[in-house]
């Protein structure tokens, strides 16, 4: 929808200038055990606390840390061997952030980049 597509670039430019706090994380999982996050940069001023949900999605969780058309999330991945995951980042609520890889195969190494903005 361009009018919404308008609405969400008005709302970045309008805050230019603006620094966003981060947090950018290398995480990795296998099993059926939660993410560890090796942690990059964090300037959110709280750690989300990762947890396994099920068949390749995991969930960063921290209270209100991800404010709704405030928060943006970048995910990324790739196996040693050069192919490509296909990952999904949803905001789910100010809450939580998921973390969705598109196989559905446990065993995952993504990168994470969370930016929340003021």
């Amino acid at each position: 929808n361009v009018s919404d597509q308008g609405t969400a670039i008005t709302y970045l430019t309008q805050d230019l200038g603006a620094i966003p706090k981060v947090y950018l994380a290398k995480c990795t999982q296998t099993g059926t055990d939660a993410p560890v996050a090796a942690i990059i940069k964090n300037t959110l001023g709280v750690v989300p606390v990762w947890t396994y949900s099920g068949g390749g999605t995991y969930i960063a969780t921290s209270a209100g840390a991800f404010p709704a058309a405030k928060t943006e999330a970048v995910v990324s991945s790739a196996f040693a061997d050069g192919d490509t995951v296909l990952f999904n980042a949803i905001i789910n609520n100010t809450d939580t952030v998921s973390v969705v890889n598109a196989t559905g195969v446990d065993e995952s190494t993504f990168t994470i980049h969370i930016s929340v903005y003021p």
